[in-house]
């Protein structure tokens, strides 16, 4: 569906590219800066929760097979290794936190854009999400009527929810995870489990 409407405007360029006007030339170019605006934003949320699903599966793994596989008289090693092992889990869950905040503000900057050329271009899907945002929170947003009505019809459906607030969140219970493990293989080697 994307592919046609970027095929769609690609050809609508090319036809007009002979008769067009500076101000037509602007708007191709603005069309161009949303479609990758909003493709790269699509391609951050994507990576954020691929490698959300990956952690979360290997963690999910990694617990399960660390905690299978104790042997029946268990040396410091095998303790020291799965306390080596939490660690450098913890280490890459914090790790994968940072990344996933500095994906998002990148990703909050793309949306800023998107929302500036549909201002310039007067387009509303993305501007109608961040005005409802903008009217829940108590903040001013641009009073047309347009976006009044929407305002006013959607107000009581919409419920916002944080998708960062959320990502932090799994990795914060990650982390605590493998904290309780670390701490219940430290606790084993020093025999007081």
């Amino acid at each position: 569906n994307k592919e046609v409407g970027v095929m769609a405007n690609q050809e609508a360029y090319k036809k007009n590219s002979t008769t067009s006007t500076p101000s037509d030339n602007r708007d191709q170019a603005l069309l161009k800066e949303y479609e990758l605006s909003r493709t790269n934003a699509e391609h951050l949320e994507d990576s954020i929760w691929n490698t959300a699903a990956i952690l979360v599966t290997g963690s999910i793994a990694g617990l399960a097979l660390l905690g299978g596989t104790i042997p029946d008289s268990p040396k410091p090693y095998d303790y020291l290794l799965r306390a080596a092992i939490g660690v450098l889990s913890i280490i890459l869950v914090f790790w994968w936190k940072k990344m996933a905040s500095v994906w998002y503000f990148i990703q909050n900057m793309l949306y800023f854009r998107i929302v500036e050329i549909e201002e310039e271009l007067d387009l509303y899907s993305e501007s109608y999400i961040n005005y409802i945002d903008k009217a829940l929170r108590g903040e001013k947003y641009p009073e047309r009527p347009r976006v009044n009505a929407m305002i006013s019809t959607m107000k009581a459906q919409y419920k916002p929810l944080s998708v960062p607030l959320t990502v932090n969140r799994i990795g914060w219970i990650l982390i605590l995870v493998w904290l309780v493990f670390l701490a219940s293989q430290v606790a084993a080697m020093a025999g007081w489990i």
